[in-house]
């Protein structure tokens, strides 16, 4: 467990480059998301270029068009879904059989692991005594402790990995100051903007499902979205930001909300752009211009909450209401 923004993929990547010059077994690396599969990938190869003792092949598996057989110890990728199905059971299979078997699993955001077909995947996965390492930002499905189930889920999560957790040794100082302190992690400064008043549109039976059931119901999201008064001052506030030059990630309340600001932006001339689980395979490109300094705001719904990298992001906006401490966290810590 290390806060968001210090390093877990790279660290882990010095322990895989440790375990795979030491070993003859390969690797496996697991995660949901495309960016947290291409990034695992990319930072692989960065990293064994300075600390590989051998040569050493790398597989995309969600890249890949065609199957192919695999000989020799290799470092492998993959999101979970690509186990799903028949395809998947002859893919764990084959990267089970030989001498170079999986001997190491990593997965990234680790609290996902207990999802009933993932845990099934990665149990599979370890059948041939492989180790196993999850990695996260907040170890734990909820924070809300006062909820049975979720504690449950917590233990439970807690379980599948032996109960053993690792963390930043910081002594006395919380691991956020002693990260900001050696310049790992920047110093954030909040600042708020009037948002919506929503009280009155929700029955008191629907006030007490929002507050017991920590979720937002879908019309308080319709309502924010399309309210005029509320995305004018985001705008305004955009502009602003944008005209000193900052570049912005940009959290919409919905998908449609999303399009709509990131289209306004364009209109008045600041490069954007917006994304969402249906973009497709121009989502990559989209998000390299917006590395590359292309795209001055990326505004999305759902896509970017984890696993997205960009040191020079100077301004997460965060529009999208949240009763998730874990969701918030991972949003800010974007640009952390």
């Amino acid at each position: 467990q290390m806060p968001t923004g210090s390093g877990k993929t790279r660290t882990t990547m010095e322990i895989i480059c440790e375990y795979l010059n030491e070993h003859d077994l390969s690797v496996l690396w697991l995660a949901n998301t495309e960016e947290l599969i291409d990034q695992a990938f990319e930072s692989f190869k960065e990293v064994w270029e300075y600390r590989g003792k051998k040569g050493m092949t790398s597989y995309n598996h969600m890249r890949m068009k065609k199957h192919t057989s695999f000989e020799g110890q290799a470092f492998h990728v993959n999101t979970l879904q690509g186990f799903n199905g028949k395809n998947g059971k002859i893919l764990i299979e084959e990267l089970l059989k030989g001498d170079s078997s999986i001997g190491l699993v990593i997965v990234d955001e680790a609290h996902i692991s207990i999802a009933p077909t993932y845990r099934e995947t990665i149990t599979n996965l370890l059948s041939k005594q492989g180790k196993l390492i999850g990695l996260t930002a907040t170890p734990g499905r909820s924070i809300n402790r006062f909820e049975e189930d979720k504690i449950d889920n917590n233990q439970e999560l807690s379980d599948f990995y032996y109960n053993k957790l690792f963390q930043i040794d910081t002594g006395d100082t919380p691991p956020i100051d002693f990260l900001r302190q050696r310049g790992i992690l920047s110093n954030a400064k909040f600042y708020s903007i009037e948002g919506s008043y929503i009280d009155t549109c929700l029955t008191e039976s629907e006030k007490r499902n929002m507050q017991n059931n920590k979720t937002i119901p879908a019309k308080i999201l319709d309502q924010l979205s399309n309210d005029s008064r509320r995305n004018a001052i985001i705008i305004d506030k955009l502009v602003k930001i944008l005209s000193a030059g900052k570049k912005v990630l940009f959290f919409a309340t919905s998908v449609d909300h999303s399009k709509v600001v990131s289209s306004l932006v364009n209109l008045i001339g600041y490069p954007s752009a917006h994304v969402d689980g249906e973009t497709g395979s121009s989502r990559v490109q989209i998000i390299n211009k917006f590395k590359e300094g292309e795209i001055m705001l990326l505004s999305n719904f759902g896509v970017l909450t984890t696993g997205f990298d960009d040191p020079k992001i100077d301004v997460v906006f965060m529009a999208r209401p949240t009763n998730s401490i874990v969701l918030y966290s991972q949003i800010i810590g974007r640009g952390l």
